[in-house]
């Protein structure tokens, strides 16, 4: 299998002094041990996000707090405007909160200043959104090698990682063609392969399944759990389908900016009236 890409497409990458990473504490190394599953690796506090709407200020995202365990598997639910896609884009980094912290493996990721930021992302963050957003002049594998080479990681850092993933995800003989070549689903997982390149300790998804027909929304999430499994990673899931969050280890609900934790059922009522609201 043949993992060669052109060198001469790739995309720009950040400053060397800029994208070197520095050398790990003695805290970094404890979380590079292995996975504990009783260690909380997302700390939300007191999380708050406004806009400012002509003369109205709308707050999308309202106190927010809680935490999420090493390996676990969050989904959040709510309706369209909720702030649940706020909420999953700040704790990714995407966006800055108007008051309150985000602790990552015990750094406040609100603290850190643009390239300190870029660079803790790019180690430790993966980010799948609802639409691929590859890009179209790119192969397959050009694309999923965008993180790896923004953070200038050597080959030797990715190669086995990359291997494993293009075999799990079924895209092993697509890595040359392009995105238009490619179907829908297909599309999706490499940009599954994209976010999970450089073994992110959490892995944020936005309605991943959302644009998918069921067939290829089912088979996505397969494979997000079977590369969550074997990478041990942490993965928070923004969906509006009940069938996917109800595999989930915790659910939550949003809800005018809040954020609550619920039961299967009680989210999947909450679900049903919200669709039926929409409908009259």
């Amino acid at each position: 299998m043949s993992f060669r890409y052109r060198k001469t497409t790739a995309p720009a990458v950040a400053d060397p002094a800029v994208a070197s990473p520095a050398q790990p504490s003695a805290e970094e190394a404890l979380w590079e041990a292995g996975i504990d599953k009783e260690r909380v690796i997302l700390d939300v506090r007191d999380l708050v996000r406004q806009y400012e709407q002509s003369d109205e200020v709308i707050t999308a995202v309202n106190r927010v707090t809680f935490k999420v365990k090493e390996g676990e598997f969050v989904a959040i639910v709510g309706a369209s405007g909720s702030g649940k896609s706020t909420l999953l884009h700040m704790m990714a980094g995407l966006d800055r909160p108007n008051a309150g912290s985000i602790l990552v493996r015990g750094q406040d990721i609100t603290a850190m200043g643009p390239d300190e930021l870029s660079r803790f992302r790019g180690n430790y963050l993966g980010m799948i959104f609802q639409s691929h957003n590859l890009i179209p002049q790119f192969t397959a594998l050009e694309n999923i090698l965008i993180p790896t080479m923004m953070c200038r990681k050597p080959d030797s850092a990715y190669e086995e990682n990359l291997k494993k993933l293009v075999v799990s995800l079924g895209i092993a003989d697509r890595l040359h063609h392009l995105p238009s070549e490619l179907s829908g689903g297909q599309q999706q997982r490499v940009a599954i392969a994209r976010a999970l390149i450089n073994m992110p300790h959490i892995v944020f998804a936005d309605e991943p399944t959302g644009n998918l027909d069921r067939a290829n929304a089912d088979e996505v999430l397969r494979l997000l759990l079977e590369t969550r499994r074997m990478l041990g990673q942490t993965l928070i899931m923004v969906t509006h389908d009940m069938s996917i969050a109800e595999q989930a280890d915790r659910l939550y609900r949003m809800d005018n900016g809040r954020l609550e934790q619920c039961n299967r059922r009680s989210a999947r009522l909450a679900e049903e009236e919200g669709l039926g609201g929409q409908e009259q």
